[in-house]
């Protein structure tokens, strides 16, 4: 699996920009995943080599991933907007193709890039929507966008990637009166219940 990675040119550069300063994510640990999940019902798998997914500290003006995934994946975190920029695209045999093709994945219900356990230095909050703020990627919508209180994901499933595709969206995150259960063990079944039939999806507006 990790040689049929490496031939494609698959970049990702995620960034999260411009909380208030009262809930800021600079300082606090995140999980950051690129995964697939085959058929509702079924297991989450993680693509590349480990460690996938990825605990980083946010720390401001850093790059906290370079490199990830065997150099497919470079991720930036700042504040509350999560974005991804794809600069060589996914383009196998000189055809621009979707990520599940060309790894050759047949139509799974997820595949694409986890945000994993988002917490926020002032106390607990919860995330309680994310906005589409801006795309250039045909078929990629608000609803290819699924979270639940502090894991946010990407599905990038059947959808062709040119060079120089992007994804920019915001985080609406809100304060709760208690913390935010998010251990690490319940994380990557958190991210399955809420990749399954949209579990956990919350559209804003």
């Amino acid at each position: 699996m990790y040689k049929t990675l490496a031939a494609f040119s698959f970049t990702l550069i995620a960034s999260l920009a411009a909380l208030p300063a009262s809930a800021s994510l600079i300082g606090q640990p995140i999980g950051i995943g690129l995964a697939v999940l085959e058929v509702e019902g079924g297991t989450l798998q993680y693509l590349g080599p480990p460690p996938n997914p990825l605990a980083v500290t946010v720390e401001e003006g850093v790059t906290e991933a370079p490199g990830f995934v065997d150099g497919f994946v470079d991720v930036e975190v700042e504040d509350n907007v999560l974005g991804a920029l794809f600069p060589g695209g996914v383009v196998a045999g000189g055809l621009v193709t979707s990520l599940d093709a060309a790894l050759g994945f047949n139509n799974p219900a997820f595949i694409g890039l986890l945000f994993l356990e988002l917490s926020w230095s002032d106390g607990p909050s919860e995330i309680v929507g994310v906005d589409m703020r801006d795309t250039n990627i045909a078929g990629f919508g608000s609803g290819n966008i699924l979270f639940d209180q502090n894991n946010v994901a990407f599905n990038l499933a059947g959808i062709d990637l040119a060079p120089g595709s992007f994804i920019i969206a915001d985080l609406i995150v809100e304060r709760v009166g208690a913390s935010v259960p998010a251990p690490g063990a319940l994380a990557l079944m958190s991210v399955g219940l809420l990749l399954l039939g949209g579990l956990g999806r919350k559209r804003r507006g």
